[in-house]
């Protein structure tokens, strides 16, 4: 069929890519003109990194762009990251990549949204071994410093990104550093969210006393006001800890939450 836009080749593709026809999939990649064939490839790469097993696929249409001499950009980059499989050998994976896309693309501008995938890439490490849960996070930190050499700043998105690893290695020091870095980081807006992701990570390791410390930040430094999921981590982290009674005390606080919209000690609580 002719296509008379390329985002009209694009949406072609991504059907292509989730209908599983592969073997389509390469036929019109080969039949794209040179003024699509970028963009065709760079699409059908970004769909392909939404399939668990795809690495090696958007690895090989990455090495047929360099067989046409086509120059990837950053989605290519963060299409490969995304598609990387979970466990210990992502993290030898993702150094791997990015010297071999530094050595092999120098000209191409690095960006937040890749090193998102990076780090994102080291978060499926949980219930590894205490070594790899190190270099999990060892690896993460890489992969700031070579953000700073790219003068990248740290986002939003690369904050929940590399809470997401703490969660995954149960990292309660680093979850602590990063918060206190967000807290610090004046283009960072400490919205319910990010604060509830803090907590989670907490709640899962037990820190109640930390848990609680935050519930009361969020009030008292950000005039947010704990919601229920909120407080519910806590009492999470207050059974994790074996606290039993300070837990059913918690959850006792907790019952009037619906019909009164208050937690003693805590001031209002917003419904769920």
């Amino acid at each position: 069929s002719a296509f008379s836009k390329d985002s009209e080749r694009a949406a072609y593709v991504r059907e292509l890519v989730r209908e599983g026809r592969f073997g389509d999939v390469d036929a019109f990649l080969e039949s794209a003109d040179s003024s699509a064939a970028t963009f065709v490839h760079t699409a059908a790469m970004s769909a392909m990194s939404k399939l668990p097993a795809s690495h090696q696929k958007i690895f090989a249409l990455f090495q047929r762009m360099e067989e046409k001499a086509l120059q990837p950009s950053p989605f290519v980059f963060s299409a490969l990251f995304q598609s990387i499989p979970s466990g210990a050998t992502a993290l030898e994976r993702v150094i791997e990549l990015r010297s071999d896309l530094v050595e092999k693309c120098p000209g191409i501008r690095w960006t937040n949204p890749v090193y998102e995938a990076a780090i994102l890439a080291c978060s499926g490490c949980s219930g590894s071994s205490e070594s790899v849960q190190r270099l999990a996070w060892s690896t993460t930190q890489q992969i700031r410093a070579w953000m700073e050499q790219d003068n990248l700043a740290p986002t939003y998105r690369i904050y929940l990104a590399l809470l997401k690893v703490c969660a995954s290695i149960g990292n309660l020091e680093a979850t602590l550093e990063l918060k206190n870095e967000m807290v610090e980081n004046d283009s960072i807006r400490m919205n319910s969210k990010l604060w509830g992701i803090v907590l989670y990570n907490l709640a899962s390791i037990g820190s109640h006393s930390d848990t609680l410390a935050v519930l009361m930040q969020m009030q008292n430094d950000y005039d947010l006001t704990p919601n229920v999921k909120h407080c519910t981590l806590h009492l999470k982290a207050l059974s994790t800890a074996g606290q039993d009674e300070k837990a059913v005390l918690f959850l006792k606080r907790m019952a009037g939450i619906h019909s009164e919209n208050t937690l003693p000690g805590l001031g209002k609580v917003s419904a769920p």
